[in-house]
């Protein structure tokens, strides 16, 4: 029996999606509900082993950022690990297709870029409150997290207006 794949869905996603704001918007809030609905498996599936593996993309993009770059292997390499240990091969699939739509989007478009530094920040709240085991802190900095990218793509959509 041969697995499920989401390559083709991936694959055929229709180019307006990567264009259209609106679509992009509601594609980032499912990923965000997604992820926020795993917050306390999250949470409670943290290992110090994997606190030491975002321990160490974050010193990578701390890095990046203070030399004025973002990171988006680190960025995304950080997501990964971050739910790795909740053992759900589907929803790190469903997670990495949004990953891919966003950064085609932001490819395909004049999207403001991440400002690194914020981004670092922003991952660092959310490994701080993994740290600390504390899932309302973790919840809050996700939620923070994804405030970020909306504001870029609303600024953009602004900018699309003028």
């Amino acid at each position: 029996m041969r697995g499920f794949s989401f390559d083709s869905i991936l694959d055929n996603l229709p180019y307006g999606l990567l264009s259209d704001l609106k679509e992009l918007t509601d594609l980032l809030e499912v990923r965000m509900h997604l992820e926020l609905g795993m917050v306390e498996r999250v949470n409670k599936e943290a290992t110090p082993d994997q606190l030491q593996k975002l321990e160490t993309v974050l010193h990578n993009m701390q890095v990046a950022a203070e030399q004025g770059e973002y990171s988006a292997a680190d960025d995304r390499l950080f997501h990964q690990l971050l739910y790795q240990n909740v053992n759900n091969d589907v929803l790190a699939r469903i997670l990495d297709i949004f990953w891919l739509v966003l950064r085609r989007a932001q490819d395909a478009t004049e999207i403001p870029p991440v400002n690194p530094m914020e981004a670092f920040e922003r991952h660092r709240a959310i490994y701080q409150a993994l740290v600390e085991h504390n899932e309302a802190m973790l919840k809050q900095a996700m939620q923070k997290h994804y405030s970020g990218i909306l504001t870029r793509i609303e600024r953009f959509k602004a900018s699309q207006a003028e």
